[in-house]
């Protein structure tokens, strides 16, 4: 134990090296090497921009209520909040039950069917190859509970593209995650979004909370940008060489006194530093310092707890009747985990 945390404590002390290159692990991104020269500072006194563009902030959120091998049905919700003047002035959400299930067409096939709960807004059904090389796990189909996290992103773009008739000139469109973010199974929905938010002039950016970016000897990318980094708000820029067809990368820290820093897609020949600053000035909330307040509503809005999914699952199994003794061998398929985690000596 002790010669594993002497390890440990050695990667953790290792000072940060310049010249390490980011290592995107994707054909399309040429990963650049890290320097203190691509640190820029975000003051907004000096903006002139003000807090007049509406930002409109997306996300969404899902839980699986009953699952097999064959089957999952799930509860989503999506949301989009609209700020100006650090005041939400519109909100919008959407719930659904979303059942996947595994059939036969030329090959096995996952078919997803929304079924609306509440919000107006139109949601198609969509079939998805388990066994596409972009989904499957190694060898092996994709499990179908993750049709859940796939509906849920394609649901998201709609959603955000569905805002820009709200959005003017100069505003700005902020998603969860990534932009470059493909959905495998159909790129309708990012095309569309990117170029309508193209022919309207409004910014399109994706901003993560989470980020598992190397360097090519191995170190977290966030993780040497915090060390490296200069006092106060800032964004790094460039990361990569890529075509003007894909998303730009970038990594911003919104307050000066944030402990967190995100790491920011945006489309090329849209003004980052004017992006950044917009951002930096809607993450001043002491609720989390540096992360856009907006994104906060948003995702409390999307939320679904657990307690919103154990009711929704008591009701689906009460309107199932008598039909609900069926799920006992489906399920019992599934959790044996379970059964074993409960087991005490």
């Amino acid at each position: 134990m002790k010669e594993i945390l002497r390890r440990f404590a050695d990667d953790l002390r290792a000072s940060p090296q310049q010249g390490e290159r980011i290592f995107f692990g994707n054909a399309t991104y040429d990963g650049l090497e890290i320097s203190s020269s691509n640190f820029h500072t975000l003051s907004l006194r000096d903006s002139g921009i003000g807090s007049t563009p509406r930002i409109a902030f997306v996300d969404g959120g899902n839980q699986e209520l009953l699952g097999g091998a064959n089957f999952s049905l799930q509860l989503m919700r999506i949301a989009a909040c609209v700020f100006q003047h650090d005041q939400c002035i519109e909100r919008k959400m959407v719930e659904f039950l979303l059942y996947c299930h595994a059939t036969k067409s030329k090959s096995l096939i996952y078919t997803a069917h929304p079924s609306i709960l509440q919000g107006n807004f139109s949601l198609a059904s969509c079939e998805v190859d388990p066994f596409d090389p972009a989904l499957r796990q190694g060898h092996f189909r994709m499990p179908i509970s993750r049709m859940g996290d796939l509906f849920r992103r394609r649901a998201e773009l709609q959603m955000a593209e569905s805002m820009l008739s709200t959005l003017r000139k100069g505003d700005l469109l902020l998603l969860d995650g990534q932009l470059q973010e493909n959905i495998a199974y159909d790129d309708t929905y990012p095309r569309l979004l990117t170029a309508t938010a193209m022919q309207q002039n409004i910014l399109l950016t994706a901003l993560a909370k989470t980020d598992t970016l190397l360097t090519e000897n191995g170190k977290s990318v966030s993780s040497l940008l915090q060390q490296m980094a200069p006092s106060g708000a800032w964004y790094y820029h460039p990361c990569a060489a890529c075509q003007p067809t894909q998303p730009d990368t970038a990594f911003v820290k919104l307050h000066p006194k944030a402990t967190h820093l995100f790491r920011l897609e945006f489309l090329h020949d849209q003004p980052l530093q004017q992006i950044a600053l917009l951002l930096a000035s809607h993450a001043h909330d002491p609720v989390f310092l540096g992360y856009p307040y907006g994104m906060i509503a948003a995702d409390q809005l999307a939320r679904i707890t657990n307690h919103d999914a154990a009711f929704m699952k008591t009701k689906v199994l009460i309107s199932l009747g008598k039909d609900a003794q069926h799920l006992g061998s489906a399920l019992a398929a599934q959790d044996a985990h379970s059964v074993l985690d409960h087991i005490r000596f």
